[in-house]
């Protein structure tokens, strides 16, 4: 019969000791246990290990030969476990990761590159639509992970907060003020700047509607229009110059990185969150 893993492991305890209470105390076991296992042994070897006097233990010519093959054996064993750890951790595969192309354009370059160096043959497909349907897509398993703004809970899902923001009119800061609107009018936080807009002015404003953020402010900085924009589309492209319209309405976002509960595992997952919360700190 084959020895297991703990007689070994208690075998050497005794080896280093040579004192079956003080192995025993160190292994967290009873005395009786240890000197059972280590009986089970020379059984399974036909051979004493260990010789008992009055003075204590010492090993013999065959415990000896057993101690530095049991060394050699579990430290065999250790790097074979932790090559299967490395294998099973090792990022690889594809990842198909959802975000609105403005979020992507000031997310990805805070993590994809130190990403990408590290685990080189990981694959990202990027996916961009509104946030909203971003998050119906994980949900659905149409996408591994999302990076949206102010999702709503679901219960399969892993909703990591990054960070917040704040959307609200801009203007250029090189031109006339304008009252024409530049905006996404499918943005919920648009159109929630517009109502509030309707209700603190009577004036009827005049629009350019497009679902590019990057053209509203685009068309803001030559003094077309003031665009709805978050704060963080504004700094990102604050070589244009445009600056927040003052006493404007404000839209508070919220801004997540999601996935699905069962992909917690998932070693591409666990590298793209750790450095995306990292990234925002």
């Amino acid at each position: 019969m084959l020895p297991t893993s703990s007689e070994l492991i208690y075998f050497l305890q005794v080896a280093k000791t040579l004192n079956i209470t003080q192995a025993a105390r160190l292994l967290g076991i009873t005395q009786p246990t240890l000197t059972l296992a280590i009986k089970r042994l020379e059984h399974s070897l036909g051979a004493e290990i260990f010789i008992r006097t009055k003075k204590g233990l010492s090993l013999t010519e065959e415990g000896k030969i057993l101690y530095r093959q049991t060394k050699n054996l579990l430290s065999a064993w250790e790097a074979l476990e932790g090559e299967v750890r490395d294998h099973q951790n090792f990022v690889k595969g594809k990842i198909i990761l959802g975000a609105h192309h403005s979020v992507a354009l000031y997310i990805l370059p805070l993590f994809l590159p130190q990403l990408l160096e590290q685990h080189p043959l990981l694959e990202i497909d990027l996916i961009h639509d509104l946030s909203r349907k971003i998050t119906e897509k994980v949900v659905g398993l149409e996408l591994d992970m999302g990076l949206v703004i102010n999702p709503i809970a679901h219960p399969d899902l892993v909703m990591l907060k990054l960070g917040v923001d704040t959307v609200t009119l801009y203007t250029s800061s090189k031109h006339p003020l304008s009252h024409r609107i530049l905006c996404d009018p499918l943005l919920f936080q648009a159109q929630d700047v517009l109502k509030k807009l309707g209700k603190t002015k009577s004036a009827h404003y005049p629009m350019i509607t497009t679902s590019s953020l990057e053209v509203a402010a685009e068309l803001c900085s030559q003094g077309l229009g003031q665009a709805i924009l978050p704060g963080r589309v504004a700094k990102h492209h604050q070589h244009l110059g445009l600056k927040i319209v003052e006493n404007s309405p404000r839209f508070h976002d919220e801004i997540y990185l999601i996935y699905r509960v069962e992909k917690k595992g998932n070693p591409a997952v666990s590298a793209i969150s750790k450095l995306v919360k990292k990234s925002f700190k």
